[in-house]
């Protein structure tokens, strides 16, 4: 009777995991006015799986705070034997410089050979911390600004102040 009991609990559990289903969050972004979010996911046969999907988190909210297209055209004919060829080359390059802190990981999900996770940044927290920064930054080159004036009779001293507070 233990027995039958123990392999009826076994089946069960084992029946259970394998079919969960994937969450409809992982299917389909989720959308939230305070939030730039991202869904990523990566395979469980690469090392340091969690960290690529962060990694791809990462680069996919910094595409939507900020993103510059780059993009080039080269055209070139050559002629040889008397038969004339050329070549159209295409590039297009998205980069992004956003610096992101506090990047949270809303939920995750795992199957036997995928890694769903759903990250996220509060943006009036982010803004808030790009507004620190700046800031910052102000402030910083306010004071070099204020010891270049001065130290303006040596302009040994005064030339690097000067340079700091405009780089």
């Amino acid at each position: 009777m233990k027995l039958s009991i123990s392999v009826l609990i076994l089946l069960l559990l084992c029946a259970c995991s394998t079919n969960r289903q994937v969450p409809t969050w992982a299917m389909q972004h989720p959308s939230d006015p305070m939030f730039y979010s991202a869904v990523v996911s990566e395979s469980k046969a690469r090392p340091n799986y969690q960290e690529l999907a962060r990694d791809k988190a990462l680069r996919d909210i910094a595409m939507q705070i900020s993103t510059q297209i780059d993009a080039s055209i080269s055209v070139s004919e050559r002629e040889a034997w008397g038969i004339a060829s050329s070549e159209y080359l295409s590039t297009l390059q998205a980069t992004s410089s956003a610096s992101i802190r506090d990047l949270q990981l809303r939920d995750s999900f795992e199957t036997d050979k995928m890694y769903y996770a759903w990250y996220r940044l509060n943006k009036a927290e982010y803004e808030a911390q790009r507004r620190l920064l700046r800031d910052r930054a102000l402030a910083s080159s306010v004071d070099l600004l204020n010891r270049y004036h001065g130290a303006a009779s040596d302009p040994a001293t005064a030339i690097p102040l000067l340079l700091q507070a405009f780089g």
